[in-house]
């Protein structure tokens, strides 16, 4: 490939709006890392977290969705918002939030670990019934039956 044909590739690349709609259609598809910070600085995994610079161009280009890490669930409002802005599509919201948006979000809701379900349903099926024994001891007899 020539310098020439390499630089329009790297053009068309990082174009804001894809040509082809096959391009376009796959970028609908990703989903990508984000801080729920507004602001740049505020991120907390800048390696892992793109800029607003390039998150913008991304949303510009079709990714069709964000996961959000981070910030309090004010900022939040307004950073979905701030994403919505920058992408001609309805967006994909994502976040880590199995234990309630207060996981991840300051200011917001936690709920119980789902671990900590599946702890309680054990105990309470492995506990002794009053109910299951008097069934299995109980004699059976059909309603009508002569005992």
């Amino acid at each position: 490939m020539s310098a020439r044909s390499e630089g329009r590739f790297r053009r068309e690349a990082m174009s804001c709006r894809p040509s082809d709609p096959l391009q376009r259609q796959v970028a609908e598809l990703l989903v990508v890392r984000t801080s729920g910070h507004l602001d740049d600085q505020q991120r907390r995994y800048p390696q892992w977290e793109l800029s607003n610079r390039e998150l913008q161009r991304l949303l510009n280009t079709g990714v069709g969705g964000v996961i959000l890490l981070g910030g309090s669930a004010m900022e939040l409002q307004q950073r979905t918002r701030q994403l919505q802005g920058w992408s001609d599509q309805p967006l994909l919201l994502c976040a880590d939030v199995e234990e309630g948006v207060g996981q991840r979000f300051e200011g917001a809701s936690w709920l119980v670990p789902p671990w900590l379900w599946g702890d309680c349903i054990r105990t309470i099926r492995n506990r002794p019934s009053p109910w299951r024994s008097a069934t299995a001891t109980a004699p059976q007899t059909r309603p009508g039956a002569a005992a």
